[in-house]
Formats: C-alpha cells, sequence, structure tokens
C-alpha cells in the first residue's frame, strides 16, 4: 500500500507517485495524482446548488470511502446553503440493498399516505378519488431533490432498477456521483432512460436517445412481486 511503500521510499530518497484517494498518505515523498472524493463532493454540490437544489439525500456504501464521502457531502451541502434530509447506508453486496434503498426512497411513509388518502376519499364517498388513487404506489416525492451514490457500475445495476420500483423515479430525482461512476455501463442502464408510463414504445417518439433505435429485439420485464418476462417486444 502506499501508506507501507512511501517511508520506505523515503530511506533512499525516492519519491512516490500514487493514484490513492486518500489524502492521509500525501506528504513528504509522497505525491497523489489523482481525483480525492473530497473535491468531486465539492464540485458536484456546487454545480448542483446552481441549478436551485437545496435538498439531498446521501446513499453510500458501508466502506471507508462511503463514509470518506457521506462526511463530505455533508460539509458542502451545509457550506452551499442546502440541507440533507435522509442519509443511509448499505452494505456491499447486491442481495443486501432492497431494504436500505426502500427506507432511502422514504417508501414506507408515501405507501402510508396513500392508504391514508384511500381511507379518506372512501369516507367522503369519493369513488372516482379512490380509484385513481388505486392505480398508485405512493403518495407524495421523496424530501431530496437529489441524490448522491458513490458507487461503481456493476453494484449500480442492482441499486438503480431499485428507484423506480420504489416509486422514486431519476425523472423526479437527480441522482450524483463521484469519480467512481466514469465507466461507460452506467450511461445505458434501463433504469436511467425511464418510458413514461402509457407511452407506446412501438409508435410512439421517445425522449431517450438510447432507446432511438429499432426495438423489436429489446427483452421486456415486469418487476412486482417478483420478475416477470414477456420476451421480445416483438413478440407481445
Amino acid at each position: 500500500s502506499v501508506a507501507e511503500v512511501g517511508p520506505i521510499a523515503g530511506i533512499y530518497g525516492v519519491n512516490v507517485i500514487a493514484f490513492s484517494t486518500d489524502s492521509a498518505v500525501a506528504g513528504d515523498n509522497v505525491f497523489l495524482l489523482s481525483f480525492l472524493p473530497e473535491q468531486e463532493v465539492d464540485r458536484v454540490v456546487e454545480y448542483a446548488s446552481l441549478q436551485g437544489i437545496s435538498s439531498y439525500g446521501s446513499l453510500t456504501p458501508e466502506t471507508e470511502y462511503g463514509a470518506r464521502v457521506d462526511a463530505a457531502f455533508a460539509d458542502a451541502v451545509q457550506r452551499n446553503g442546502g440541507v440533507v434530509t435522509v442519509a443511509t447506508v448499505y452494505p456491499r453486496d447486491p442481495q443486501g440493498v432492497l431494504a436500505p434503498v426502500r427506507e432511502f426512497t422514504e417508501y414506507g411513509r408515501r405507501a402510508g399516505a396513500l392508504k391514508g388518502a384511500i381511507r379518506r376519499a372512501k369516507a367522503a364517498g369519493d369513488s372516482a378519488r379512490v380509484r385513481r388513487l388505486k392505480l398508485r404506489d405512493t403518495l407524495g416525492d421523496v424530501s431530496y431533490q437529489a441524490a448522491i451514490v458513490p458507487e461503481d457500475a456493476q453494484l449500480m445495476r442492482s441499486i438503480a432498477p431499485l428507484f423506480p420500483y420504489f416509486d422514486a423515479h431519476p425523472t423526479k430525482v437527480k441522482l450524483l456521483g463521484t469519480g467512481k461512476w466514469k465507466r461507460k455501463e452506467l450511461i445505458v442502464m434501463p433504469s436511467f432512460n425511464l418510458v413514461t408510463e402509457g407511452t407506446d414504445v412501438i409508435k410512439e417518439k421517445l425522449l431517450s436517445p438510447f432507446l432511438r433505435q429499432k426495438l423489436d429485439n429489446f427483452e421486456v420485464y415486469i418487476v412486482a412481486d417478483k420478475i416477470y418476462r414477456f420476451g421480445k417486444l416483438k413478440e407481445i
């Protein structure tokens, strides 16, 4: 590691150039040639605040890197006049992210609000409103406008689909990232290119540039109590 190599190299007057994201190892003969997460978070939050975002959520992994990002994020948000309304951590295990993301998207509160609204509509005898409400999964938005998720592409394949699954669509919540989002896989992830509910994907013009292609061979899935595969779009 850099912490071990640095002192040894220093004995022989050798400088070390490292690509570590840990600023604590820099100094004396050790120089970092990398972007520190604190610097990246500062830039991300500064840009977000300039876009009018003032409320934030923090969803970070249970790692040293995640703790550093979370602390830097809270500090940067405060300095830019914002507030972190929700902060949740998750294990770096695809099988363990469901409950943390459910908590982070405040699904329980919003699902409870929907049940309450249905009860009130029934009590008022408003059957039309009851029917409309029953078409929804939740009522109300999450308490933040943007969320930081400092994760790489591999685990984001498990995390990203859970946002729309818990009715927190990226069309309403801006997802922020750090340097770990630089890999290309994230650009084409379906969960970030949602089709508006009710859109006829065969006949209508789609907004997402990634879907402006021949869609016949796209696989169709429905996520409910389990994942249902409907086959290729051309077969439906």
